[in-house]
């Protein structure tokens, strides 16, 4: 749901760059009335603003949060707010996806999978901003 002030993690793997970004592709139904992403869909979360989405498909895995989050906004305050929240990067874990002003009140358990792009809920997070909106 949206929250200002916080930010939501999902981490996971995608065997493509253009299979990561499908699932991400926000859709319309004929009519015009939005239908989400399979991204959003998957995890029940409803219409969120995707102008506070990041999303990014590592080449190479990065195995520590600070190398898979870098130069993401706010990247200190969103760092240190996750890794107090416990959050980790999973073996092979190569995309990650950022909603700010989210906050997902799904477990960390959950899970979804589509084609080539599986992704896990890792954690919520506070983070503080003079405008809350990513840079």
């Amino acid at each position: 749901m949206r929250q200002q002030g916080k930010v939501s993690l999902w981490t996971g793997t995608a065997k493509t760059e253009s299979e990561f970004r499908s699932v991400l592709r926000v859709e319309f139904d004929a009519k015009g009335d939005f239908r989400g992403s399979a991204f959003s869909r998957g995890f029940a979360l409803g219409r969120y603003d995707d102008s506070k989405r990041e999303a990014f498909r590592h080449p190479d895995a990065p195995h520590t949060l600070d190398a898979f989050l870098r130069d993401v906004s706010y990247e200190k305050i969103v760092l240190e707010g996750l890794k107090a929240a416990g959050a980790v990067v999973g073996p092979g874990d190569d995309c990650y996806v950022l909603l700010y002003d989210f906050c997902f009140g799904g477990a960390v358990t959950a899970r979804w999978e589509s084609g080539g792009v599986s992704l896990r809920f890792v954690a919520v997070s506070d983070f503080e901003s003079d405008e809350s909106t990513p840079s």
